[in-house]
C-alpha cells in the first residue's frame, strides 16, 4: 500500500467532468514544489520545510500532524545536526535511540534505500531519490470503478438469511498538492 501511497502524491490527477473531456493535471501545475536536499539533509531545510508550510497555510490553525519520509542517510545527517539531538533544543532522545522520530509537527516514516532493496518504495532515478513530506487532507481514497453487489440466499438451514456482498476497487488521489513537499536526496 505505502508504494501506492507515495505514486498518488506525485503522479498526474484528470480533472474535469467525467464526459471524457478531462486534463490531466501533474504535481507542479498542481501547486506542488520540490525540496531540495541533494546537497544533504539538514537542520536548515527542516526549518525551510516550516516555513513554507506555514506560507502556504497549511499548519497555520493549531498544529497538524505532518509525516515525511527518512532513509538511512537522512537519518545519519539528522543525527549529526546538533538541533535534533541535543537536549538544549530537543526533549527527545534521538541520539541514544539512534533514530530521528520527528521533529515539531514532522513526524518521520523511515523507508529502505540501499542496494540490498530490489523494489523500493521511495523512486529512485539517476542517482536521485524522491521522498515526501505531507499534511492531512492532500489525498483522499476514491472509488474508481462500479460496484459489484452480489445477494444470494444461503442455504436452507437458516431462515430467510441473506448474504451480500460488495466489491469496488478503490485508489488513491491527490486533492490539494500544496498539502504535499516533494524531497530529492541524493542515493
Amino acid at each position: 500500500m505505502d508504494i501506492d501511497v507515495v505514486t498518488a502524491m506525485f503522479a498526474n490527477v484528470d480533472v474535469g467532468p467525467t464526459d471524457g473531456s478531462t486534463t490531466s493535471t501533474s504535481f507542479a501545475a498542481d501547486g506542488g514544489l520540490v525540496i531540495d536536499m541533494t546537497a544533504g539533509a539538514t537542520y536548515e531545510k527542516l526549518v525551510s520545510i516550516m516555513a513554507l508550510l506555514i506560507d502556504r497555510e497549511i499548519i497555520n490553525q493549531g498544529t497538524a500532524q505532518m509525516y515525511m519520509s527518512l532513509d538511512g542517510g537522512m537519518n545519519t545527517a539528522f543525527l549529526n545536526e546538533l538541533e535534533l539531538t541535543n537536549s538544549q533544543y530537543t526533549s527527545v532522545k534521538n541520539a541514544e535511540t539512534g533514530l530521528i522520530q520527528g521533529w515539531g509537527p514532522i513526524e518521520f516514516i523511515r523507508y529502505g534505500s540501499g542496494a540490498d532493496v530490489p523494489d523500493p518504495i521511495l523512486p529512485v532515478s539517476g542517482g536521485v531519490r524522491t521522498g515526501y513530506c505531507i499534511a492531512p487532507g492532500a489525498l483522499q481514497f476514491r472509488v474508481q470503478k462500479e460496484l459489484k453487489t452480489d445477494i444470494v440466499k444461503l442455504d436452507q438451514t437458516h431462515y430467510d438469511t441473506w448474504s451480500i456482498s460488495t466489491q469496488m476497487t478503490y485508489g488513491l488521489v491527490r486533492v490539494d498538492a500544496r498539502k504535499i513537499l516533494k524531497v530529492t536526496t541524493t542515493v
